[in-house]
């Protein structure tokens, strides 16, 4: 009799334990309403959770029905699905690329270079963002004008190809970054954001205790935080990609240093950042032999130390 009651009695549990985990869609709440949970958030709300929201959401749909291709000119694109059915509305994802480009160019006439300098950038619809004039042009102090100029990505590449326009091409140093994937991350995920922000206001005017109404307004706050840094975000990537940045140097010289000079002096550099590098793989390896070896040495110690002072005091007494 009591094995049957064992039995009957965790068999209910059971069917319990299964009708709750199949109650609820959207919101996740648990038994006493004091934990309200989304697909990507988990907090606390007392009684609001308690609340039925006006119409079903899902904050973080599995599938958002969009294939990400690329087309011939190299842009990402979206095949939008609705339903079962593909409207194919090729929506096109331009590429956010951030480039950046230091150079250092000599000259001879200095005011000639100065000024064909600041006309080709009007030329190419850019500006600058910061310059620095030091030296008076005489032999002991020449003039060096430090320069960081704003230009637009489409001639952006033009406009470091006619570097060599404006006197002698010392060094050009490229960077290219493409941040595409995580400004269309942060794009989905403000959308996200205003959603959920957009449902807590629907339960905001549902709640009917202060502490769930500062408990909501709490999450409200925090996710509009999260909007406002997020879209500063996106702000900030459109400014950097719309327009290239290249810092330039333009030294005043009196002679242009020779082709086979700047070789030597380059392959001086190369040479000597190779020993920097050879030295220091020295010192790890050095290191690392040392750490090595450091258990056998620390063992053969503990043994031979014991052993030396027996010798020791033996020969004392003889």
């Amino acid at each position: 009799m009591f094995k049957k009651s064992v039995i009957m009695i965790c068999a209910a549990l059971l069917i319990v334990f299964s009708a709750g985990c199949s109650m609820g869609s959207g919101y996740v709440y648990n038994e006493d309403a004091t934990e309200y949970a989304t697909d990507d958030y988990n907090y606390y709300a007392p009684e609001y959770a308690r609340l039925t929201p006006t119409e079903d959401y899902e904050y973080a749909p599995e599938d958002d029905g969009l294939t990400e291709y690329e087309d011939a000119a190299g842009n990402l694109t979206t095949d939008t699905w609705q339903g079962s059915k593909n409207t194919a509305s090729n929506i096109s994802l331009s590429r956010k690329i951030i480039s950046e480009a230091n150079a250092k160019i000599e000259t001879e006439n200095f005011e000639a270079s100065q000024t064909n300098l600041e006309s080709k950038l009007k030329e190419s619809g850019g500006y600058a963002q910061s310059t620095n004039l030091n030296g008076d042009g005489s032999d002991k102090h020449p003039r060096i004008l430090s320069i960081v100029m704003r230009i637009p990505s489409e001639k952006f590449e033009g406009f470091l190809a006619s570097l060599t326009d404006f006197g002698n091409l010392l060094s050009l140093n490229t960077r290219v970054d493409d941040v595409t994937e995580q400004y269309y991350d942060n794009e989905a995920r403000i959308k996200i954001l205003e959603a959920e922000e957009t449902e807590l206001t629907k339960l905001m005017g549902q709640a009917e205790k202060m502490t769930d109404i500062f408990a909501i307004r709490e999450r409200i706050s925090s996710v509009r935080s999260e909007i406002e840094s997020l879209k500063a975000q996106q702000k900030n990537t459109n400014l950097l990609s719309d327009m290239g940045t290249l810092s330039l140097t333009l030294t005043e010289v009196k002679a242009i240093t020779p082709q086979s000079q700047q070789n030597l002096l380059k392959d001086i550099k190369d040479v000597f950042a190779s020993s920097v590098e050879a030295l220091a793989e020295f010192f790890r390896s050095l290191l690392l032999a040392v750490i090595s070896v450091s258990p056998f040495v620390l063992t053969l110690a503990v043994v031979a130390v014991p052993v030396v002072l027996i010798i020791m005091k033996i020969n004392k007494k003889k």
